[in-house]
């Protein structure tokens, strides 16, 4: 990624063809790919043209929001609207915020007078979306369209509902909340009057675009950025959502964001299209693991969609204000995510696993947390090679096409550069002990303490 912040990519330029990838695509995947990685949300540039739309819808938002009455009682979460039938407008008065939901399928029969362009805008980021749900795929070595199975039919067959959904808001509007007295200032742009609420979607993705800055992600160093601020008129925020977490088995982590309302982000409007997964399906990591990536821990069960959108995620405000913490790591019990799940058995009451099956989970786990970081940190891609031609030719020859990679990772002189999952057990001993030395030592121990 060229220079410094947020990496900057053309929906132009992540438009695939069949053949091999040029390498313009190529750039704008792992210019979106590291963006997302170091600051959780990635600026994407839409065509020329396509920014009158966007600011048409804008602007129709604004004057919805105005010429409404203020409402006399608060739906949407004490409406217990179910998360894929919201439609039409509510208000939450807990987080200053109106908003007007457009979901093809769904019509609500008490708005005469929408936002204009909905249906239009809707269809424009909804291919947007999945063109970049294709290049986060491309940059993880996955298969083409291999969520296509989670996501809505194109177009949406007789009497079916859209899962994605459109959404317009209002935050803090004038007439219904009042004005601040406090006259705006360099210090006041960056405290949330709103601390509590800090969101994650829990969809696929999420494209927004507002008329003033107010949206604040927080980056791989735990330091709160305003996504909105200085946007060109083509340009519209990215971030990602806890479903595609789950299906990249934590790969792609998910934004942790939050509003700031003050003085001069009062009346701010925006659109937001989310990508969400049908219903209906299944969330899996089945095309992490073709791929070949470590796929551990409750990433290995498949969870029904409905399940996975009424379960409650809790955020620790103690876990986000230090700035050390630069990635999400999946803990059902505590930490930034805590996902209520039941273990199906304690771990006293299991028996003892065998000793090649521990040795391949150890290897996983190691992969994971010690080789992955090594790569991500030297914005090496791995590939690993077949066992066969690797054992044969790619070994004893310093011109092999592992070469370059093994040598740098560290990777165990004589162990073939393979997912360690395929390792002989003699190699996978040798790939445990190279990057966590003393784990031999530490294995007979546990043995020995055991017995």
């Amino acid at each position: 990624m060229e220079g410094a912040g947020p990496g900057r990519a053309r929906i132009f330029d992540l438009i695939p063809a069949d053949g091999l990838a040029s390498g313009v695509y190529n750039d704008a995947v792992s210019t979106l790919s590291q963006s997302l990685a170091k600051y959780n949300f990635a600026i994407i540039q839409l065509p020329p043209g396509d920014d009158v739309l966007v600011n048409c819808v804008l602007n129709s938002t604004r004057m919805f929001f105005h010429h409404r009455a203020m409402p006399t009682s608060e739906s949407g979460e004490d409406g217990r609207i179910e998360w894929n039938r919201s439609s039409g407008y509510y208000y939450e008065p807990h987080n200053a915020r109106e908003v007007y939901n457009f979901r093809p399928g769904h019509i609500p029969e008490t708005e005469n007078y929408p936002p204009v362009g909905l249906p239009e805008l809707f269809s424009l980021l909804g291919k947007a979306s999945r063109l970049l749900l294709d290049a986060i795929c491309r940059s993880l070595d996955l298969r083409s369209f291999c969520f296509a199975d989670v996501l809505d039919n194109v177009p949406l067959k007789p009497g079916e509902v859209s899962s994605s959904v459109l959404s317009s808001c209002c935050y803090s509007r004038p007439e219904v909340y009042g004005h601040f007295t406090g006259a705006p200032n360099a210090d006041s742009d960056h405290i949330s009057l709103y601390d509590h609420d800090i969101h994650t979607e829990k969809g696929l993705l999420t494209l927004v675009k507002s008329n003033k800055p107010g949206l604040q992600v927080r980056d791989e160093h735990g330091r709160w950025i305003y996504v909105d601020k200085d946007l060109g008129p083509c340009d519209m925020v990215l971030y990602t959502g806890l479903a595609l977490y789950q299906c990249t088995a934590g790969y792609i982590s998910p934004a942790l964001r939050r509003y700031c309302i003050n003085a001069s982000t009062q009346d701010r409007c925006s659109v937001s299209f989310k990508l969400m997964p049908r219903p209906e399906t299944v969330l899996h990591c089945s095309a992490m693991i073709t791929a070949g990536h470590a796929v551990t821990g409750p990433f290995q069960q498949p969870m029904s969609v409905c399940d996975f959108m009424q379960r409650a995620f809790q955020l620790d405000k103690a876990s986000i204000s230090r700035p050390a913490y630069s990635t999400y790591v999946y803990q059902p019990s505590d930490g930034i995510l805590n996902m209520a799940i039941k273990p199906k058995r304690q771990l006293s009451t299991m028996k003892p696993l065998a000793p090649s099956k521990r040795l391949r989970i150890e290897a996983q786990r190691v992969l994971k947390e010690r080789v992955q970081e090594i790569a991500d940190n030297k914005g090496i891609k791995i590939r690993f090679c077949n066992l066969k031609d690797c054992e044969e030719q790619h070994i004893s020859s310093e011109e092999s096409p592992c070469a370059s990679i093994r040598a740098e990772i560290g990777w165990p002189a004589g162990v073939p550069f393979v997912h360690p999952h395929d390792l002989p057990n003699k190699s996978k001993q040798a790939f445990l002990e190279a990057y966590e030395p003393g784990w031999a030592n530490s294995e007979a121990g546990e043995k020995c303490s055991g017995q």
